[in-house]
């Protein structure tokens, strides 16, 4: 493998006094550990979660993503690449939490930096494959990797690099800009993380903090939950190899990370997705996915919103269906939830069968009786009067 300068590979130029937005919202920079507010919420099951996942803890006036507008959250998702911070306590924790060791540098705890392309290669779906099979699929997991594997964060970086948000990409925000460019070639990313491992005490700290801002980036998405779906650009590891089987130095893994390589044609699998939506907005403006099968970053785009439904006119109050629609001015769509606080709309009812008429039951007309018959009385006339 190739080894680039030390310096340069970590080169983060001069530290200057951390500047914080001001923003509402979970403006949780390096070194701010927020409050009490837990906003990093699962918005679609996630299968295999573990029973008590770890709680990333945010605040700013209650605000979590989704609840952000274009204009704060576009500020937080760019960002500070000043690490002089303290290193947060949720992030010691989360690495923990996945049976990663902890080091203290000039009375710093961080993570220990370890390889994570070397790690299990038994147990991976395929040789180019990024990491084994995701354990519980959270975005939890897919964090603490990022935290303590330089390689893996890496790659989730130069994917972010390149991934488009609105008019524009991660990699070109203004500070974005300064550090993300050290992986923009996924081909350099193996030698960076090399050198990041073998470094000094001062070079790991400050790697460490470095692959600590991409994940301060992801907290500010929005869990989606695991689906399946097409990715438009991934990674893939480069075997080189005889036989196409990765050749690890188990006494030293970090000495044999594989190189990475941008992968442009069409890939689908099962991903576990995070999305950038504005507040007040239904539709995404970015979406990524992490494969829970590899691990591997993959660029997914924002899909088409379904399709209309026609019209049903109002013919019964309440309820009325109309073509000004469901709830919120929302177009109702087939397959949508007939629930009423969905905030998205209401499925028109589907009329009821018709059935033949039933037809009127006989009339039967009963002749009314005849008069009684009145008879002469004993001693008298016919016509009822007596003689005499």
């Amino acid at each position: 493998m190739r080894l680039t300068t030390i310096k340069k590979a970590v080169a983060i130029g001069a530290l200057a006094a951390l500047v914080t937005t001001g923003l509402a919202g979970c403006t949780l920079l390096p070194g701010d550990e927020g409050s009490d507010k837990d906003c990093f919420a699962i918005s679609a099951p996630v299968e295999n979660a573990l029973t008590e996942p770890l709680k990333v803890q945010k605040d700013v006036e209650d605000k979590c993503p989704g609840e952000l507008t274009q204009a704060e959250l576009m500020t937080l998702l760019d960002i500070d690449d000043d690490l002089d911070y303290e290193y947060p306590q949720r992030f010691l924790d989360l690495v923990k939490k996945y049976g990663y060791k902890t080091e203290t540098i000039n009375g710093e705890e961080v993570p220990v930096l370890v390889a994570g392309t070397t790690k299990s290669v038994e147990d991976k779906i395929s040789t180019d494959a990024i990491l084994a099979p995701l354990l519980d699929r959270s975005p939890e997991e897919v964090m603490a990797h990022m935290l303590a594997e330089p390689d893996y964060a890496g790659h989730i970086i130069s994917g972010l690099f390149r991934t488009p948000i609105g008019d524009t990409t991660f990699g070109a925000m203004t500070n974005n800009s300064k550090w993300m460019t050290t992986w923009e070639d996924p081909a350099d990313i193996d030698d960076w993380a090399e050198a990041a491992i073998a470094g000094d005490e001062e070079i790991r700290l400050l790697a460490a903090k470095k692959i600590a801002l991409p994940v301060f980036l992801l907290e500010h998405l929005i869990n989606s939950g695991i689906q399946d779906d097409s990715a438009i650009f991934h990674f893939r590891l480069t075997v080189e190899t005889s036989g196409g089987v990765l050749d690890i130095n188990q006494s030293a893994p970090e000495e044999d990370i594989p190189e990475f390589a941008l992968v442009t044609e069409p890939y689908n699998g099962t991903f576990l997705v995070l999305e950038v939506i504005y507040k007040g907005q239904t539709t995404c403006t970015m979406r990524i996915g992490i494969n829970v099968m590899d691990g591997r970053y993959a660029y997914l785009g924002c899909k088409s919103p379904p399709p209309e439904v026609g019209c049903v006119t109002c013919v019964v109050t309440p309820p009325c269906y109309s073509c000004l629609t469901g709830k919120n001015g929302h177009i109702p769509y087939a397959g949508m939830d007939d629930t009423e606080d969905s905030g998205e709309g209401i499925e028109p009812p589907a009329p009821a069968p018709t059935e033949p008429p039933t037809p009127p039951a006989p009339v039967i007309t009963t002749p009314p009786p005849p008069p009684p018959v009145v008879q002469p009385d004993e001693g008298g006339d016919s016509d009822g009067r007596v003689d005499g």
